[in-house]
C-alpha cells in the first residue's frame, strides 16, 4: 500500500436537497445524480483537476493549484445554474493531504468537506489558505465572512465566499471560538444564578428559544440586476410573495405599503421588527431579470435572538414566476412548521406558467397603479388593458384593474362610474379565477358603497378574508361595514387590525382615528391621528380628523386651522371646515363658506353636512338627494346621525334612505 503527502487544493461539491428528492422520487434523484456527474467530470478535467470519487450526491476532486480549483468551481456553478434543477454547494481548501491507493485523506480533505457544508446553495466558500493563493487574481472577487468552527477541526478557519454575477449573497454567519468561550462563561453565570434561586430565568429563556414565527415582513427586494429598468419586475416579485404568504391565516404578514417604507432604511433588522411588531423578516434579492430571474431568499427570526432560519436560491424564467412564488411560500411554511388547512393548500398550489411578455406588461401596469397619482393611474390602465387585449383569460389583470378603480372611487374627484367599472372587472376576474382576493374585495366595496346591497357585500368581504386574512383593504372596509350595522366592538377590531397589518400606510390608522371621532372616543382619536402625523406630516385625512377632534374638545382655533389645511390639500374635505365653524358657533363664517362652495354634485356631501350642522333642513335635504343619486361613498353613513343630525327624523330623509334604513338592524 503506497502513500504520499503533499499540499493540494481539495474541492467538495454537494447537491442541495438531494436526500429529500430521493425520498420523494427515487428515479428522478438517480437521473439528477447522473446529470451532475456528466456536468462535473469534464469541467474538473478542463481545469487540470483529478476526479477522486463520489460520496453519495457529493463529489471530491483534487487540484495542484488553488486558482484552478476556484475557476473549476465557478464554471461548475455556472453550468449547473443552467442545466441542473437543483443547486450545488461547493467548498475548497488548500492544505496537507495524503494520497493513498487513488484516494485522499487528511486535514485538508476534512476542512474542505466542512466548508462545503456551510456554503450557501449556489455558492462557493473557500478557506483563508485558498484566498491567499488567489488574492492577486483580478478576475475573482471574495467576501470575508469570519472565523468558523468546523466539526472535527480543532482550530478556527477563516471563511470567504466567492462573489460575482449569479452568486448568492452570503447568509452564513460563522461563530468563532471567542463566541463559544463567551457562551461557556454565560452558561456558568446562569448556573450560578440558578444555584441561588434564579430558576425562573431558564424557564423564560427556554420558552423564548422555542418561540414560533407568527408574524413577518417581506422587506423590499434588492435589485441587483444592474438596471433600474427591472424595478417593475422586482416590485412585482415582492408584491406576489407578500400576496402568497398572506393566504396563510395563522400568519400575520405586513402589507406591501409598510414593507416598502424600509426600501432605503439603514435601520437594523431588530429595529424594523420592533417597529412592525413582527417575529421574523424575509430579506431577498434578484440578481438578474430579463426573461429569467434568480431570487435569493433568507428568513431571519429576530426574537428572542437574531437567527438565520432558512435560505435558498430560486432560478426560474419569467414564464415560471408564479410557480416560483408558490414554491418559495411552501418552503417557508414548511420551515416555520405551519400546518396549512386544505383551503390554504389549494390557494398556494403551484400556479400555471404565464407568457413572459404579457406578464411584463401586467407588472408594469400594477407598478404604475400602485403609485396612486392620476398620471400613473392612466399609465397603469393602459398597460393592463393591453394585457387583457393580448390575453382575455389573464384573471390577475382584471382583478388589479378592479382594485385600482375601487381606490379611485374613494377619491373626491372620482368619476361616478368608478365603482361600477370596478365591479364589472372584478366579476370577470372571478369568472376566470375565484381565488383572487382583490376581485372579491372590489365586489364587496361596490355593493357596500355604491349598490347598497349589504347582504352581498358581507358575503364578498367574508370570502375575501377567508382567502387572505391579511389583505388590509378588505379588513378595513369590512370594519366600516360593521360600523354601519352598529357592531362597534367588531368594527374597532377590524379597523385596528388593518392599521397593524399596514402600519406605515397612513390611511388605515387615519380611518381608525376617524372612527374614534365619530364614536366620541376623543382621546383615542387624538392619539391615533397624532401618531399618523408624526410619521406622515401633512396627511390630509389625519389633519382633518385631528382638527375635528380639537374642535370637539375645545381647541377651536387649532382645530379649524387643521381642517382648513386639510381641505386645501384635499377639496373633498371642505365639509369639515364648515362643520367646524358651525360646531364652534361661528355661524356667519360657516354661512360665508357654504355660499362660496360651488353647488355641484362633486360637493353634494359637503353641502349636506354643513347645511345640516347649520340647521338649514331644506338645503340639507336638497343635497342629501343629490348625494344619494350620485351614490357618494358616504351615503349609507348619513343614517348614523353624525353627518346629518338635524334631518335624521325628517320624513323626506327617511323616505330617501329607506332602501338603506330597511337593511339596517
Amino acid at each position: 500500500m503506497s502513500s504520499s503527502r503533499q499540499l493540494a487544493a481539495i474541492m467538495f461539491t454537494d447537491i442541495v436537497g438531494y436526500t429529500a428528492l430521493m425520498g420523494r422520487d427515487e428515479q428522478k434523484a438517480f437521473e439528477l445524480l447522473d446529470k451532475n456527474r456528466r456536468i462535473q467530470k469534464p469541467i474538473i478535467e478542463q481545469f487540470n483537476g483529478r476526479w477522486i470519487k463520489e460520496l453519495g450526491d457529493g463529489v471530491l476532486a483534487q487540484f495542484n493549484s488553488a486558482y484552478d480549483a476556484v475557476q473549476c468551481g465557478v464554471k461548475i456553478q455556472q453550468v449547473a445554474r443552467q442545466e441542473l434543477e437543483s443547486h450545488l454547494r461547493i467548498g475548497i481548501h488548500l492544505g496537507d493531504i495524503t494520497n493513498e491507493d487513488n484516494d485522499v485523506f487528511g486535514d485538508g480533505v476534512n476542512v474542505a468537506s466542512r466548508i462545503q457544508g456551510i456554503a450557501d446553495p449556489g455558492g462557493i466558500y473557500i478557506s483563508e489558505s485558498v484566498e491567499k493563493a488567489i488574492r492577486n487574481r483580478a478576475d475573482i472577487t471574495t467576501k470575508y465572512l469570519g472565523e468558523a468552527e468546523l466539526k472535527n477541526v480543532d482550530y478556527p478557519v477563516k471563511v470567504f465566499a466567492i462573489q460575482g454575477a449569479g452568486f448568492p449573497m452570503p447568509v452564513f454567519k460563522p461563530k468563532s471560538r471567542k463566541t463559544k468561550r463567551k457562551k461557556v462563561i454565560l452558561s456558568l453565570a446562569i448556573f450560578v444564578i440558578l444555584a441561588i434561586g434564579g430558576w425562573f430565568i431558564i424557564k423564560k429563556t427556554s420558552k423564548a428559544d422555542n418561540a414560533s414565527i407568527e408574524s413577518l415582513v417581506v422587506l423590499p427586494i434588492a435589485n441587483l440586476t444592474g438596471s433600474e429598468e427591472h424595478n417593475y419586475i422586482v416590485a412585482g416579485v415582492h408584491d406576489a410573495l407578500i400576496t402568497e404568504l398572506s393566504h396563510i391565516n395563522s400568519l400575520r404578514v405586513i402589507s406591501r405599503t409598510s414593507a416598502n417604507g424600509y426600501a432605503k432604511s439603514n435601520k437594523s433588522l431588530s429595529a424594523i421588527a420592533k417597529e412592525l411588531n413582527v417575529d421574523a423578516i424575509i430579506e431577498s434579492s434578484i440578481l438578474r431579470a430579463d426573461d429569467s430571474i434568480r431570487l435569493n431568499v433568507q428568513l431571519i427570526r429576530i426574537f428572542p435572538n437574531e437567527d438565520h432560519v432558512w435560505a435558498d436560491i430560486f432560478d426560474h424564467s419569467l414564464r415560471e414566476m408564479l410557480p416560483m412564488i408558490s414554491n418559495v411560500t411552501k418552503a417557508i411554511t414548511k420551515k416555520i412548521r405551519i400546518v396549512l388547512s386544505p383551503e390554504e393548500e389549494e390557494l398556494i398550489v403551484t400556479k400555471k406558467e404565464v407568457d413572459p411578455e404579457i406578464y411584463k406588461l401586467y407588472l408594469r401596469g400594477k407598478y404604475h397603479l400602485q403609485k396612486y397619482n392620476p398620471k400613473d393611474f392612466q399609465e397603469g390602465i393602459k398597460f393592463l388593458n393591453e394585457v387583457i387585449e393580448k390575453d382575455p383569460t389573464f384573471a390577475l389583470a382584471y382583478a388589479t384593474l378592479s382594485i385600482g378603480y375601487g381606490d379611485l372611487a374613494h377619491l373626491p374627484s372620482a368619476p361616478q362610474d368608478a365603482f361600477p367599472r370596478a365591479k364589472a372587472l372584478a366579476v370577470k376576474a372571478l369568472e376566470l379565477d375565484n381565488t383572487l382576493v382583490e376581485a372579491h374585495t372590489a365586489v364587496a366595496e361596490s355593493n357596500l358603497y355604491h349598490d347598497f346591497n349589504f347582504k352581498k357585500s358581507e358575503t364578498a368581504f367574508r370570502t375575501a378574508m377567508s382567502i387572505d386574512s391579511n389583505f388590509a383593504p378588505a379588513v378595513t372596509n369590512y370594519g366600516w361595514f360593521l360600523d354601519l350595522f352598529g357592531k362597534k366592538t367588531e368594527a374597532e377590531r377590524y379597523l385596528r387590525k388593518a392599521a397593524d397589518l399596514d402600519p406605515l400606510a397612513p390611511v388605515y390608522r387615519a380611518w381608525l382615528a376617524w372612527w374614534y371621532w365619530v364614536e366620541k372616543e376623543f382621546d383615542k382619536g387624538i392619539a391615533e391621528a397624532k401618531r399618523v402625523l408624526e410619521m406622515n406630516p401633512g396627511f390630509s385625512v389625519a389633519e382633518m380628523v385631528l382638527g375635528g377632534l380639537y374642535v370637539q374638545t375645545g381647541k377651536i382655533e387649532e382645530g379649524i386651522a387643521l381642517t382648513k389645511k386639510a381641505a386645501a390639500a384635499n377639496p373633498g374635505l371642505i365639509w369639515a371646515v364648515g362643520w367646524a365653524y358651525a360646531k364652534a358657533g361661528r355661524i356667519d363664517e360657516a354661512k360665508a363658506l357654504v355660499d362660496k362652495i360651488e353647488k355641484t354634485p362633486f360637493n353634494a356631501f359637503s353641502l349636506v353636512v354643513i347645511y345640516s350642522e347649520l340647521g338649514d333642513k331644506e338645503e340639507a335635504m336638497k343635497w342629501a338627494k343629490v348625494t344619494y343619486d350620485i351614490r357618494h361613498i358616504f351615503t349609507p353613513w348619513l343614517t348614523t346621525g353624525f353627518y346629518a343630525e338635524s334631518i335624521m327624523k325628517d320624513p323626506r330623509f327617511v323616505e330617501l334612505l329607506k332602501p338603506i334604513i330597511d337593511s339596517l338592524p
